[in-house]
């Protein structure tokens, strides 16, 4: 493994200015939000996590290159989050407040609570056939 600190090449040894040319966008944009990511929440310095998000895109590249990837929007995962803390606060008679709380009908809240205990359901009890 290449030594981190030297500058302006990343523990995998690619050269930084090397990517920045060669890279294909989609590489490009992933290393850059992981370093963003890596500076905004993990207080990492712009040369460090500029290092890291071009060796998690190079090794998300090796790993899917070739294939057609399917990235869904962030929207799907925060509605499930949303459902699953619904799922869990539900009471058996709280419908009311939780519509209210996540700003949704009754009708909604009934749906969410049948369709996540369905999915809780089908996780924890093995199919007997």
């Amino acid at each position: 493994m290449a030594d981190i600190k030297n500058d302006g090449v990343s523990a995998k040894g690619m050269s930084l200015d090397v990517f920045d040319i060669s890279a294909p966008e989609l590489i490009k944009d992933l290393a850059g939000t992981v370093a963003h990511v890596a500076i905004e929440h993990y207080n990492l310095t712009p040369a460090m996590a500029s290092k890291i998000g071009v060796d998690v895109a190079l090794a998300f590249a090796e790993q899917a290159g070739g294939t057609q990837v399917y990235i869904p929007i962030t929207q799907s995962v925060k509605i499930s989050t949303r459902d699953l803390q619904m799922y869990e606060q539900f009471n058996g008679s709280n419908h009311n407040q939780l519509a209210k709380e996540y700003g949704c009908s009754r009708p909604w809240v009934y749906s969410v609570i049948k369709k996540i205990g369905k999915q809780m359901k089908d996780k924890n009890q093995p199919k007997l056939f």
